[in-house]
């Protein structure tokens, strides 16, 4: 299951495409691969990042948002940059940074957005075209 930002909350132009391009090489990968990809997108400013490795391995870090005046898009937000902390569920630390991730993880699942609305969108807005869905 891949979260991604919900580009329609998105200001910037090549941010965008570059969310129109990741939408791309997933759609590419699981076509090439059968692999059962899930995607779904959220409205919420990201703040968390992460991964969990079969509920045992905790790979997470955060996003620093700053307002950005010379742009005009209001927040710039950035986490490739940022440090992450990789534990293991079952330490005293890990436990903290699991249940932190599960419970973030799981309020991103309860308010989900399908795929599918927002690949409409684009086909609708002629950043996609139609043989371009997801399924």
């Amino acid at each position: 299951m891949l979260f991604l930002f919900d580009p329609r909350e998105e200001k910037e132009s090549k941010q965008v495409d570059r969310m129109i391009s990741t939408y791309r090489e997933i759609r590419s990968l699981k076509r090439k691969y059968s692999g059962n990809i899930i995607i779904y997108y959220y409205k919420t400013p990201p703040s968390l990042r992460g991964m969990s490795f079969d509920d045992y391995f905790y790979c997470t870090g955060w996003y620093v948002q700053f307002p950005d005046a010379t742009r005009n898009i209001g927040v710039e937000i950035c986490g490739h940059n940022q440090p992450e902390v990789r534990t293991t569920k079952y330490t005293q630390e890990g436990s903290l940074i699991s249940n932190l991730f599960d419970t973030q993880f799981d309020k991103l699942l309860a308010s989900k957005i399908d795929v599918n609305v927002v690949t409409n969108y684009w086909i609708t807005n002629k950043r996609l075209n139609q043989n371009e869905s997801f399924v």
